[in-house]
């Protein structure tokens, strides 16, 4: 599911861009009622203390997987499926507001243009692992590139009314300060149905996704030089 609020990753994702993820397992508990207790859990849920242990396993082998890559293992054609998902979404989400019927063209333009490069890139990574193994200084270099992809939706300047919240992709709803809000200075305003300002949002996330095409870029053709 989409990351939102009232997790750890909060700092690191929506202030500084650092990639997060949410592992869970769901079952019988009471999540955050009067009977939420060890009692219950032991009795009811876990009596055999499967799930935490599982949790853990799953949590170290991921951590060895990263640590262990040569090379990042990011999805990085992910970023332009998920990208057109949640702009069909706020699509959605203005029609059923009541706004003027909104069709971000300019938006899925440019998400399509990542979606080229996205797939340039993979190849080339993959292309790079196949052939001589890369030196330590290679590999640095592109690594250091991959982290730097998510950057590319830090606005300095912040959404609005939250100087502190600066990723543009995600962060938690300001009005809840819990749920997931994808997109979020697009949503914003359509929430509030300020359609003035939605053309200079979708400006700003046009401008955004072009960073990240250019850092694709960038990363491939350092690849096959």
């Amino acid at each position: 599911g989409d990351i939102g609020g009232g997790s750890d990753h909060l700092a690191f994702y929506t202030h500084v861009g650092v990639p997060a993820a949410g592992l869970s397992m769901s079952g019988a508990s009471l999540y955050h009622s009067n009977y939420d207790s060890f009692a219950f859990f032991e009795r009811f849920c876990d009596p055999d203390f499967v799930y935490g242990p599982t949790m853990a396993r799953i949590d170290g082998i991921l951590a060895l997987r990263l640590a262990n890559a040569d090379i990042i293992p990011y999805d990085i054609p992910l970023y332009a499926v998920d990208l057109a998902r949640h702009t069909r979404t706020l699509e959605q989400r203005a029609e059923k507001v009541g706004l003027s019927p909104l069709t971000f063209d300019i938006l899925h333009a440019a998400v399509a243009t990542l979606d080229t490069a996205s797939r340039a890139l993979t190849e080339a990574l993959s292309q790079s692992l196949a052939a001589v193994p890369p030196s330590g200084k290679e590999l640095r270099r592109v690594n250091k590139g991959l982290i730097a992809l998510e950057r590319a939706f830090v606005r300095k300047a912040g959404l609005q009314g939250r100087p502190w919240s600066r990723s543009l992709y995600a962060s938690p709803d300001p009005f809840s300060g819990y749920a997931s809000w994808m997109l979020p200075g697009l949503r914003y305003e359509i929430e509030t149905e300020n359609a003035e300002e939605i053309p200079a949002w979708e400006g700003v996330y046009v401008a955004a996704i072009k960073e990240l095409t250019d850092r694709m870029r960038k990363l491939t053709n350092g690849l096959r030089d």
